[in-house]
C-alpha cells in the first residue's frame, strides 16, 4: 500500500504552529514511516496545482496561512482536487475585546471565515472536548487530539536549578492582560509571605510597532514601540506593585528600566526576576526556573475554550501549579484544597475559586511557602496527571488511526 502524502499549512512560526502542526505531523512520519509522508511547507503557493496534486490530504491550521480574503476559494481548489482538507483550529474563532488582535479579526470578518474553512473540511481537530462541542454545531466531523508534548525534547526535560527562596513563576505570550491581572494581588502582597520569595515572569519582550496619526502630514504611521508601551511592561507592573517591591534596590530598578538583557546582572537573588522571550524550542526552559507555575486565567468567552497546555507544560517539568478553576484547567485538574478548606490527598494542583475577587492567589503562594513540602508533592502529582495522556507519542497513534479512517 502506497504511503498518504500528507501537507501540512501551518498557521505561524510561534507556539500553535508548533504543537498544533509541526511537531505532530514530525512524529506521525518518524513514528510511521512506512504509512505516512508528510511535507510541512510554511510559504504553499496554492496556485500552483501541480504541488498540491502530489498530495493525498492538506492540513491548515485555522486558515490557509492567514490568507483571510482567499481562504474559501484555496479550499475549494484543494476538494476540486480530490484531496481531503483537515481544518485544525485551537482556540475559539471570536476573540474577547481586550483581544490585541479583536479589532483586526472583525474588521476583515476572520470569524466567519475560519467557520467557512470548518463547514468545508472533510475532518476538523480541536486539543479539547469543550471545543469540540462548539466546531460540531458547524461540522459533526471532529476529534480531539491534544496539545502534548515530545518527553524527548530537551525543553521538556526538568533541569533543576538551586535557589534559597520560593520560587514562582508565569511562561507566555503577550496577549494576557487581562489573564495577568489576577496576579496583582499576589504583586501586592509578596513581601508578607513570610519567607524569602521570587516572582518570575518569562517571556519578557520589548519588540512591536504602534501606529499613529502624523501631526504634520495627517497620515498614519508606524514607529517602534516602546518598553513602557508593552503589555510585558504591564505584567511586570503587576507582579512587583508597581515596582514598589524593588524600591528599595535602586541599582536593580535602573537595571530593569533599562530595558536590555545583560547575562552578567545577577537576577537570581533577588524578589522579582526577569527572563526574556527564547525560541520557540528553548522557551519552555522557564519552567526551570521557578518552583510553582501560576496560571491565571480570566474568565470569557475566548479563554473558557483555550487549551491546557500551561498545565501539559508544568505537569512535565513536576511543578506545582496554581491555576484559575476556570475552562481548560477543569479539565484534568484537582485541587489539594477544597472550597471549604479542607485538604484533598488526590489533589494535584491549587485552584483558584473565580469568585474570591483574586485574593486566593496570595492566600494559596502563602500556604506553599508555609508548607514547601506540598510543592513537591503536588509537582510529582501533576507529572503523573500529564505523562502518558499528553505524550506526543501516544497522541500520536491516535493521529495515525484517525487520518487511516478518513482516507479509506
Amino acid at each position: 500500500m502506497s504511503k498518504i502524502k500528507i501537507l501540512v499549512a501551518p498557521g505561524d512560526r510561534a507556539g500553535s504552529g508548533k504543537f498544533r502542526c509541526v511537531d505532530p505531523h514530525v512524529n506521525l512520519q518518524n513514528n510511521f514511516p512506512e504509512d505516512f509522508f508528510v511535507e510541512i511547507n510554511h510559504q504553499i503557493d496554492f496556485n500552483d496545482i501541480n504541488y498540491l496534486k502530489g498530495f493525498d490530504a492538506v492540513f491548515i491550521h485555522r486558515l490557509p496561512q492567514h490568507n483571510h480574503k482567499d481562504a474559501v476559494a484555496i479550499i475549494n481548489t484543494i476538494k476540486r482536487l480530490g484531496l481531503k482538507v483537515i481544518i485544525d483550529t485551537d482556540d475559539h474563532w471570536n476573540l474577547d475585546p481586550s483581544h490585541g488582535l479583536y479589532h483586526i479579526a472583525k474588521i476583515n470578518k476572520i470569524p466567519e471565515t475560519i467557520l467557512d474553512c470548518i463547514r468545508m473540511a472533510d475532518l476538523v481537530t480541536v486539543p479539547t472536548e469543550i471545543l469540540a462541542a462548539e466546531v460540531r454545531k458547524f461540522n459533526k466531523n471532529v476529534v480531539v487530539l491534544p496539545n502534548a508534548v515530545d518527553p524527548n525534547e530537551d525543553q521538556f526535560k526538568p533541569k533543576e536549578t538551586e535557589s534559597d527562596m520560593i520560587r514562582f513563576g508565569w511562561l507566555g505570550g503577550s496577549s494576557h492582560i487581562k489573564d495577568m491581572e489576577h496576579l496583582r494581588d499576589l504583586g501586592t502582597k509578596q513581601n508578607g509571605l513570610g519567607k524569602p520569595t521570587q516572582i518570575v515572569l518569562c517571556g519578557f519582550d520589548t519588540r512591536g510597532n504602534v501606529q499613529f496619526v502624523n501631526p504634520d502630514t495627517k497620515q498614519v504611521e508606524t514607529r517602534p514601540m516602546r518598553p513602557q508601551e508593552t503589555t510585558w511592561f504591564m505584567y511586570e507592573c503587576f507582579l512587583t506593585n508597581n515596582y514598589k517591591n524593588l524600591e528599595t534596590d535602586r541599582e536593580y530598578l535602573t537595571y530593569l528600566m533599562s530595558f536590555i538583557d545583560d547575562p552578567n546582572f545577577d537576577t537570581k537573588s533577588k524578589p522579582y526576576r526577569r527572563i526574556w522571550t527564547k525560541a520557540i524550542n528553548q522557551y519552555a526552559n522557564g519552567y526551570n526556573h521557578f518552583d510553582v507555575a501560576m496560571a491565571p486565567l480570566n474568565e470569557s468567552t475566548f479563554n473558557k475554550y483555550k487549551s491546557q497546555l500551561k498545565v501539559i507544560e508544568a505537569g512535565f517539568h513536576k511543578k506545582a501549579l496554581i491555576a484559575q478553576n476556570y475552562g481548560p484547567y477543569q479539565i484534568d485538574l484537582i485541587s489539594a484544597i477544597d472550597r471549604g478548606g479542607a485538604i484533598n490527598p488526590n489533589g494535584n494542583c491549587l485552584l483558584v475559586d473565580p469568585s474570591k475577587n483574586h485574593k486566593q492567589w496570595s492566600k494559596f503562594a502563602k500556604k506553599l511557602v508555609d508548607n514547601p513540602e506540598m510543592i513537591k508533592d503536588l509537582g510529582e502529582k501533576l507529572y503523573e496527571t500529564v505523562k502518558d495522556k499528553y505524550d506526543l507519542n501516544n497522541v500520536t497513534k491516535n493521529r495515525y488511526e484517525i487520518y487511516k479512517n478518513l482516507m479509506k
